[in-house]
């Protein structure tokens, strides 16, 4: 069921072209305001806390997984899945906006480049169009995770509510002008641990996507480096994707990377194909048991 809901969730992505425009949070951001009115300050700023606001929605859809998966054959438990999945992805499309960011290179509007890489990133985007580039295929590994891959991961791991979960704790983690930034520490120590497992089965799959040894390589040095306590994971998914792309940072001054946003996009997809093969797999497995 699981597999199906996924395989839909996923056509439905690619061919609905504007999905990115029903998916609206502000009803979760107005909930976490009112509750935050209640429980804020002191021991409701730490994982207490997040846990307050994250656990009514989850019991919520947890119910209705169970219920429906239990009516008309589950039929209506599938359709609630697909609903949830197509919900919880993006809220952008990946695709679109390497693409959009690709046009602007190739028209050389650096105005417009560097608007769309500054939404795109976190920080603010270097004014060199080569190292704006680079950052932005940086970022292109890390936002396949937040967008695709975390949710895709959780819900194969506990359907709906596990893709509640992963972008209730996303969401919380970004804050806003008048979160407390206690509470958001918690909630990103909340977000790293969940995200433990799904960024190292991404890290896996951009190597099995892409140079093998490169991206093993660079994850060995990530990890030497980051200690036993790994609390970045987003450089390990930069790393195993750069490694993936074979490219050699020590000499960046020989690498076309306008010519590796096309590559990466393809890495990505590359790396979405192993995954739902491994999920295909696993399911033949559990129903020929």
């Amino acid at each position: 069921m699981k597999l199906i809901a996924i395989l839909l969730g996923l056509l439905a992505e690619h061919f609905i072209g504007q999905l990115h425009e029903l998916r609206r949070y502000d009803l979760f951001e107005r909930y976490v305001h009112w509750l935050r009115r209640f429980f804020s300050g002191g021991i409701w700023d730490s994982h207490i806390g997040v846990l307050v606001i994250l656990l009514p929605g989850l019991i919520i859809v947890a119910w209705l997984q169970i219920w429906l998966n239990d009516t008309l054959l589950g039929l209506p438990g599938l359709l609630f899945s697909v609903f949830v999945l197509i919900y919880c992805l993006g809220p952008y499309d990946l695709g679109d906006d390497v693409e959009q960011y690709r046009e602007a290179i190739q028209r050389d509007d650096t105005g417009l480049a560097f608007h769309l890489a500054d939404e795109f990133l976190d920080t603010e985007p270097p004014e060199d169009p080569e190292k704006q580039a680079a950052a932005f295929i940086r970022g292109i590994f890390v936002e396949a995770h937040t967008r695709l891959f975390g949710t895709l991961f959780w819900f194969m791991l506990l359907g709906p509510v596990g893709a509640v979960l992963f972008r209730a704790t996303q969401l919380l983690t970004l804050g806003d002008d008048d979160a407390d930034e206690r509470f958001v520490d918690s909630a990103s120590r909340i977000m790293s641990v969940i995200s433990w497992p799904s960024t190292r089965l991404v890290a896996l799959g951009y190597g099995l996507s892409g140079h093998f040894e490169a991206a093993v390589d660079r994850w060995r040095q990530y990890s030497a480096q980051a200690g036993h306590l790994e609390k970045d994971p987003e450089s390990l998914l930069v790393a195993a994707g750069i490694g993936a792309l074979g490219v050699d940072e020590d000499t960046p001054e020989s690498v076309d990377w306008y010519q590796m946003l096309h590559s990466a996009m393809r890495l990505v997809w590359r790396t979405l194909i192993v995954w739902v093969f491994v999920l295909a797999l696993l399911t033949l497995a559990g129903w020929a048991s």
